[in-house]
This record gives C-alpha cells, sequence and structure tokens, in this order.
C-alpha cells in the first residue's frame, strides 16, 4: 500500500524560499516514513530525493559545498539545503508582506490623513536601516521624497527588479551540460534562460564563459579558452 502513494512535489523556487523549503522538507520527511524509504540505504534515500527535489534545486545541489562523504548521506543534504534555502530567505518577498503591513497600519492608525510629511517620516523610521539605505539611493526627485506613494512605488519597482535578476542569473550559473544532455540541449537551456538575465551587451560573453564553466567536453572547453 505504502508504494503506491504519490511522491513529495518538487522544491517551489518562486516566493519565500525558506517557508517553501520547510514545507517541501516537511513533506518528504512524512513520506519517507509513509513509504518505510527510511528503512532503506543511503544510497536509495539519496537517489530519491534527488529524483524528487525538482530540476531546480538539483542544480543548487550540485552546487553546494559538500564532500564526498556528505553526498552520499540525506541527513547532510538536506541540512545543506536548507542552510542555502534559509540564507538566501527572500528579502524582496519580505518587503512584500511589510508593504502589506504598513498599508494596513496607516489605516488602523489613521496616519494615512495625516500630511505627507508626516507619513513620510514615520515610513522612512519604520523600514528599517536596510531598506532606508537603499531608499537613499534611488533616484527619486525632490517632489517625490515627499510623496509616501512615490517612495514606495520606487522601492516596490526596486526590489521587484533585483529579484527578477539575481534569481534568473542565479538560475543561468547553476545550468551545467547533464553527461546524458547533448551539447546542443545544453546550448539551447542557455540561450533561452541567459534572454532573462538582463546582460544586454554582454551576453554574448555571458553566453560563452558559462559553456567554459559548464560544457562536459573537454576539447570544446580548450577550444573556446584557446580563443581571444
Amino acid at each position: 500500500m505504502a508504494k503506491s502513494l504519490p511522491t513529495t512535489q518538487p522544491l517551489e523556487m518562486q516566493g519565500d524560499m525558506a517557508t517553501n523549503w520547510e514545507k517541501f522538507k516537511d513533506s518528504w520527511e512524512n513520506y519517507i516514513i509513509a513509504t518505510e524509504l527510511n528503512k532503506k540505504l543511503d544510497a536509495i534515500v539519496v537517489a530519491t530525493l534527488l529524483t524528487v527535489m525538482g530540476k531546480d534545486c538539483c542544480r543548487i545541489y550540485k552546487n553546494l559545498p559538500l564532500t564526498d562523504h556528505e553526498r552520499k548521506s540525506p541527513t547532510s543534504i538536506l541540512e545543506k539545503l536548507g542552510e542555502e534555502f534559509q540564507s538566501k530567505s527572500n528579502i524582496i518577498y519580505e518587503r512584500a508582506s511589510v508593504k502589506d503591513t504598513w498599508e494596513n497600519y496607516i489605516i488602523a492608525t489613521g496616519l494615512n490623513k495625516k500630511l505627507d510629511a508626516i507619513v513620510v517620516a514615520t515610513l522612512l523610521t519604520v523600514m528599517g536601516k536596510d531598506c532606508y539605505r537603499i531608499y537613499n539611493n534611488l533616484p527619486l526627485t525632490d517632489h517625490e521624497r515627499k510623496s509616501p506613494t512615490s517612495i514606495l512605488e520606487k522601492l516596490g519597482e526596486e526590489f521587484q527588479s533585483k529579484r527578477n535578476i539575481i534569481y534568473e542569473r542565479y538560475l543561468y550559473f547553476c545550468i551545467a551540460q547533464e553527461p546524458s544532455k547533448g551539447f546542443d540541449r545544453f546550448l539551447n537551456s542557455l540561450r533561452d534562460r541567459i534572454t532573462t538575465c538582463k546582460y544586454i551587451t554582454l551576453e554574448n560573453e555571458m553566453l560563452r564563459d558559462r559553456i567554459v564553466f559548464g560544457v562536459n567536453n573537454s576539447d570544446t572547453r580548450e577550444r573556446l579558452l584557446g580563443k581571444n
């Protein structure tokens, strides 16, 4: 009966990664108990974990600083992945939550009926020092700096653009040619992903660099390294 259970869903790679990871880990732990996979050899557990975690998570796993011994231990893999996703807990996701809290706060306190100068002063006080540093570097006019709406809009644009670019580039640099994947498929994967990275004039150079690092054919790598 246990063997007919559906497998754990792949890790969700959008939104709050720390929360997503906890959900995946809980689902995985329930799955290995229900299927009695926790009684199997570590090699079988690891193989199953790498299969169900999803391709994006698997790329991240491949780039983790794990020893050969740790790569054979499901516990070590889960711990390292947990550290990775906790450290990358999406600050942009958190800022979105803060924005919702802020909007509720100004209504509850009647702050939305106050002068903009008071609202702005309150916003700059509660946003936190890291967010305040980002605010200070935003290309805002003097008029916009006096408008809480303009400040929130510019901060939203800043965090949204940073999330998209950083995340897309992270996925791009995780792409490597797998032994079972031909070069054309590897190249197509890179070309598809790089279009979302906003490298613009550097796109060809970044594509070449990732091929050099990710290709599994040493002759191809040497030819690329030999070019000016």
